[in-house]
């Protein structure tokens, strides 16, 4: 990046109404209760949606990651985070493990 002479600008989140302290309408079990290790492939994946700002416009990218090797599963990007994106990256990671079915 400092080659290119790229900065990047870090900003802080903006406070939402659930963060200050009124619950999501609904909230999951903690599965992996912070045990990121894996023994094997395909056994615990875990995904990220991240917002990146390039000029005016926001792109988000969606990704999946295997726990055991770090691997990334599969990826996207959108110009919206909506449900679409993320059944899309899920796809992808399906038709590249060549799963018949996510459980």
């Amino acid at each position: 990046m400092s080659e290119a002479n790229i900065k990047t600008v870090v900003r802080r989140p903006k406070t939402t109404k659930e963060s200050k302290g009124q619950s999501a309408s609904y909230v999951y079990e903690n599965l992996l209760k912070r045990n990121f290790f894996a023994s094997k492939p395909n056994q615990k994946w875990v995904t990220d949606m991240t917002e990146i700002q390039i000029g005016q416009d926001k792109f988000y990218l969606s990704v999946i990651m295997d726990l055991f090797n770090r691997e990334i599963i599969a990826f996207k990007l959108s110009s919206s985070p909506n449900l679409e994106l993320i059944k899309a990256t899920l796809e992808a990671a399906r038709k590249k493990k060549k799963l018949k079915t996510l459980k």
